[in-house]
């Protein structure tokens, strides 16, 4: 097994092609066969050295778990560079005022610039800020040989109460540490008043999936609060510090600082199967922007709502529903692009488009339909609120105008009968139902029509005059 930091690879390297199991074994930690190296690897980290300790077929012959080598190699790493900064650069020492000073006693800096093979000078580090006097008696030190310039920086970092990192001393520290205890950082720190966010977490993979750490440094954030943190990028394989920064200009990818308000929730919608959502489904928006098509809620369903808790995200809730062991109360499908979530924090909805890369907002999602809008201005009762504007007279109404002698429009029969086609077949059945009962018997009818004929005066009979 070997660490290959150029490639940032953990390889591992058999004489012969390894057994079935050993393969297995292998494929199910991570580690995948390059041929174009010869050996099986995977990223170099410290999740790689782990997971080699649980692969019983590359254990070394000495018995040394992969992560004891792992130390092994970091203390040989620690040693070679502490001999070669053992090795001092021959420099020359130089006092000048500052450009930038907050207080008067930092007007001066002594600082070590190295001599280059052309005859130029780099600039070294600032071993020393203070007055002039002070200055020019460490440089005359330094130049005897009296003192070193790591000498020379502790004496600095004492009078300004900073430690061997040039940072301030912690005073008060806060950490938190997993279940197995194989993973541990300290995450709040104050020093010199301010409370540092000490690990970003870009390094700490075990503790960053860990929703118990997570949720921790939510209830951190709220009830003591960060003011600055320290954040790291990969470079070669390795992590380096950056210069801290204030925690509110931090994109802070993991953990929720305001946790949500009680009754805050989010909902996922899709586009229902079917021909009618065909030009909806899977398609991006950029896709749906160029077809002049809008992220419409008609076109939706609502498949799935539940609580907004304080470690919930958006790439949370895709990683959930779009894995296999999605929520058993889910009945949608994995979470594709097309899909909605509106998130409702504090009484704000937002709707965010599951695109191709990432989510889109999509506020007109939210907004009410004009139809709609419309609708609740101008039908007769909230059950026409259907998405169509269909204030139109029903077909019994108009046969009541036309039996009246009015005029009715062909137009308003269509419409009429497209409306009594769309009607449930039960509502249709009861009307006529009710119309059957309304209608009276033939008996009824005739002694109505005898009362009827009753009220009118007798007819005249015509007299024919006799001849005689």
């Amino acid at each position: 097994m070997e660490a290959n930091r150029e490639q940032s690879r953990l390889q591992v390297f058999f004489e012969d092609k390894p057994d079935a199991d050993a393969r297995q074994q292998l494929k199910e930690h991570g580690f995948r066969w390059a041929p174009s190296v010869g050996a099986w690897q995977r990223l170099l980290n410290g999740n790689a050295y782990y997971a080699a300790d649980r692969i019983s077929s590359i254990q070394p012959l000495t018995g040394e778990k992969p992560t004891e080598l792992q130390r092994s190699s970091i203390r040989q790493q620690q040693a070679q560079m502490a001999q070669a900064q053992a090795e001092p650069e021959e420099c020359v020492y130089r006092v000048h005022a500052a450009i930038r000073s907050d207080s008067p006693e930092n007007l001066y800096l002594l600082q070590a610039y190295v001599p280059q093979t052309d005859g130029t000078v780099k600039i070294g580090a600032v071993l020393y800020a203070g007055t002039e006097e002070k200055r020019r008696e460490l440089l005359d030190q330094l130049n005897t040989g009296e003192l070193t310039q790591e000498a020379v920086k502790e004496l600095y970092n004492k009078a300004q109460d900073l430690n061997d990192a040039g940072q301030p001393y912690a005073h008060l520290t806060l950490g938190v540490e997993s279940k197995d205890g194989m993973s541990a950082a300290d995450i709040l720190q104050v020093r010199a008043g301010q409370n540092y966010l000490v690990e970003d977490f870009t390094r700490m993979e075990r503790l960053r999936d860990d929703p118990v750490v997570l949720e921790s440094l939510s209830r951190v954030a709220k009830e003591i609060g960060f003011d600055r943190v320290r954040p790291y990028v990969q470079e070669n394989g390795s992590y380096k510090a950056m210069p801290d920064m204030p925690f509110s200009q931090w994109k802070n990818p993991y953990f929720v600082v305001d946790p949500p308000e009680p009754g805050d929730s989010f909902s996922i919608y899709q586009v229902p199967a079917g021909p009618e959502g065909r030009d909806f489904r899977y398609r991006s928006y950029e896709e749906l922007q160029a077809a002049g098509l809008a992220v419409d809620r008609k076109n939706y369903e609502l498949v799935y709502t539940a609580p907004l808790d304080g470690k919930t995200t958006l790439e949370n809730i895709y990683r959930t529903f779009n894995a296999d062991d999605r929520p058993a109360d889910f009945r949608g499908h994995s979470l594709s692009v097309s899909d909605v979530v509106v998130i409702n924090r504090g009484g704000k909805e937002e709707a965010h488009y599951c695109d191709s890369i990432g989510f889109t907002p999509v506020p007109e999602f939210m907004r009410e339909s004009p139809i709609k809008t419309a609708e609740m201005s101008t039908e007769q009762n909230y059950n026409m609120i259907d998405g169509t504007l269909n204030n139109a007279p029903s077909m019994g109404e108009l046969e009541a105008r036309a039996k009246a002698g009015e005029q009715i429009s062909l137009f308003d029969v269509a419409e009429a009968a497209k409306a009594e086609d769309k009607k449930p077949k039960q509502t249709r059945t009861e009307a006529k139902t009710t119309q059957r009962q309304k209608k009276p018997s033939i008996r009824a009818q005739l002694k109505a029509a005898k009362e009827e004929q009753a009220k009118k005066p007798p007819q005249r009979e015509k007299s024919k005059e006799l001849e005689v």
